[in-house]
């Protein structure tokens, strides 16, 4: 039985060839499904437990406990049960530490508690003290705490500690917080914010965490200052619960434990969805694959929820024009507008529709006008739109919201670059770290330029794009040098050309100087034989197949395009920890049943619902 329930049994019952016993026991399985919230691997660990219970096994019922809390922190009903199990392996002290801890959870548990307290060593037990040692039932080690209230950053200390976090980073305002995390390389693993905080106020901070690789972590806001206005953008970045002040201790570890599980094991749409994005948005493309598969198999998910999350799949894959496709179709079928009308724009922004962008961001930005990301997207739109003096406004609302933002400092410079101004352009550049994507930029907006038959244009703005590089920069600016002989090249401006990569002398990148060495001796041997450059030019794909003529995205044959893919994706999915009933929850170490290797050697077979339903026909 035990070799069965790791391999995922999700429940047992004895004598069931009749009616009248078979009912009782369907029902007590029907009940631990509502009391365990429908999810399996809780409701097999009640029948694991009643197993061991029966066999009077209570080291493998006390490993058993301990790994399920591992997989379920903070859950009452596993920690009640690792009280009984230490109980039952003589260790009073830490059985009474984690009663302790199971009422502070849930008060309402307090009677129970007391009476196994009873049970197991009667009404008067002064001999027994308690562990003076918390331990840690929520899994988590590090939490950043941030509130300009001492009193507020004690009381959660204090209560965080209760539950056995061992460390806790304590700031009063975001810019010392923000400058904590870009210097450490431990992340917090919680973060626990008021909303109104000095110096880098929620909004801001809230975006810069997003911004950064520290994604998956959780984020819980305590105030009572969230505005009306507050809430789309608390929406958009993924907040994950929000609690009033003044704190009430139970709701308090009502929404830790429900972040810190819905992280671990998320069950719900809104949460699985974020959990997907955050992994999608850090490029965590294979590591997402699984979860995209149970979400899609979830026949209880919206139709639009799973358009949404192919969308953001595409897009993460950089296949802009099925992101685009897929993101429409979503909203026709009632995805969430606000994250959706900001996919779109972004697939449609990379696919240089840049009209049809900035409708969607502006569509966005009436519902959620805080969101600095999508203003510095609508700059972008505007800027290839040569709507200078739109993109600047964008860009100082912006700034108004984020004045440190380098990305802010960023789009400044691409503005800057464009009106010519490039002193200013090459001042702003020596405060920021790096101008691989302003590089990266303008060599795309020269390229656009060129294929738009104004290549004059793009030659000005390699130009003044080197004269704004600083010297501390030289492979950069070699990059650029390469692009502007390429497209002289390009032009037949050989001579030009030539004399352009001549000039160029940093070659720390060996790709880049293979590039130029070779481009070079091409030109020379072209003027010295006074023929034309010939260039290779591939053919680009016919639009709405991203390259693959079998991908066509018309709407009939849309969605069964992305279940194929949905398919492959669930073909390479491997169960995980919890996934199936106890599936790896535990590893039975007992002696192995010759009928247990059979099964798995042979495993079952089973007919689809449809020839089912047309045999009971």
């Amino acid at each position: 039985l035990p070799n069965a329930m790791e391999l995922g049994l999700l429940s047992y019952h004895e004598r069931c060839f009749a009616r009248d016993e078979l009912t009782p026991q369907l029902e007590e399985l029907f009940n631990h499904l509502e009391k365990n919230d429908w999810n399996h691997t809780l409701v097999a660990a009640e029948y694991i437990r009643k197993h061991y219970v029966n066999g009077k096994d209570p080291q493998s019922r006390y490993n058993f406990e301990k790994n399920m809390m591992g997989a379920f922190p903070g859950n009452v009903r596993t920690l009640f049960c690792l009280a009984e199990s230490q109980f039952l392996q003589q260790m009073p002290e830490q059985a009474l530490t984690t009663l302790r801890q199971t009422s502070l959870l849930d008060p309402g548990l307090i009677d129970a508690c007391t009476h196994l307290r009873e049970t197991y060593l009667g009404a008067d037990h002064p001999a027994v003290k308690e562990n003076p040692n918390n331990q840690n039932i929520l899994g988590i080690q590090l939490v950043m705490l941030i509130d300009p209230d001492s009193d507020v950053l004690f009381k959660i200390r204090e209560m965080l500690t209760a539950v056995g976090v061992e460390q806790i980073e304590s700031f009063e305002d975001g810019a010392s917080a923000m400058k904590w995390m870009e210097e450490n390389t431990i992340q917090p693993e919680l973060i626990i914010m008021e909303w109104k905080i000095p110096k880098m106020n929620g909004p801001v901070l809230a975006q810069n965490i997003r911004s950064k690789s520290i994604q998956q972590c959780p984020i819980i806001i305590v105030s009572s200052l969230i505005n009306k206005e507050d809430t789309q953008i608390i929406r958009e970045m993924g907040i994950d619960a929000v609690v009033s002040k003044p704190l009430e201790q139970q709701t308090f570890y009502a929404a830790i434990v429900w972040a810190i599980q819905q992280e671990r094991c998320p069950n719900e749409q809104k949460t699985i969805m974020m959990k997907i994005k955050r992994a999608l948005s850090l490029k965590m493309i294979e590591e997402s694959q699984g979860m995209i598969a149970k979400f899609m198999s979830n026949e209880q998910f919206t139709e639009g929820a799973k358009l949404e999350i192919e969308s953001e799949y595409y897009l993460a894959q950089e296949k802009w024009q099925l992101a685009r496709d897929t993101g429409l179709l979503a909203l026709k079928k009632g995805g969430d507008s606000l994250a959706l009308l900001n996919l779109v724009g972004k697939a449609m922004l990379k696919n240089q529709q840049y009209e049809d962008a900035l409708r969607c961001f502006d569509k966005a930005n009436s519902i959620s006008s805080l969101n600095i990301d999508r203003m510095l997207n609508m700059a972008e739109a505007c800027l290839n739109l040569e709507d200078h003096e739109q993109a600047e406004k964008v860009i100082d609302d912006a700034e108004k919201i984020d004045g440190q933002n380098s990305r802010v400092t960023e789009a400044k410079i691409k503005l800057k670059l464009e009106k010519g101004h490039i002193k200013s352009a090459s001042k702003l550049m020596s405060s920021i770290a790096s101008g691989r994507d302003i590089v990266s930029y303008m060599n795309g907006r020269a390229v656009s330029l060129a294929k738009s038959h104004r290549s004059n244009d793009a030659v000005e703005l390699y130009a003044r794009t080197i004269s704004a590089l600083p010297e501390q920069w030289p492979t950069l600016i070699t990059s650029v040098m390469y692009n502007l002989g390429l497209s002289l090249a390009r032009e037949g401006k050989l001579a030009e050309a030539e004399q352009t990569l001549s000039q160029v002398k940093h070659f720390k990148d060996q790709n880049i100087k293979h590039k130029v060495w070779s481009l070079r001796k091409r030109i020379k041997d072209c003027i010295q034989s006074q023929t034309k450059l010939e260039f290779f030019e591939t053919p680009p794909p016919p639009v709405g197949t991203d390259g693959d003529p079998t991908n066509a995205t018309h709407e009939s044959s849309f969605p069964s395009t992305i279940r194929s893919d949905i398919k492959d994706i669930l073909l390479q999915t491997k169960a995980e920890r919890g996934d199936i009933g106890c599936h790896l929850i535990y590893f039975y170490k007992g002696p192995t049943d010759k009928r247990v290797e059979k099964m798995v050697a042979e495993l079952p077979t089973f007919r689809s619902r449809r020839a089912i339903n047309k045999k009971s026909k």
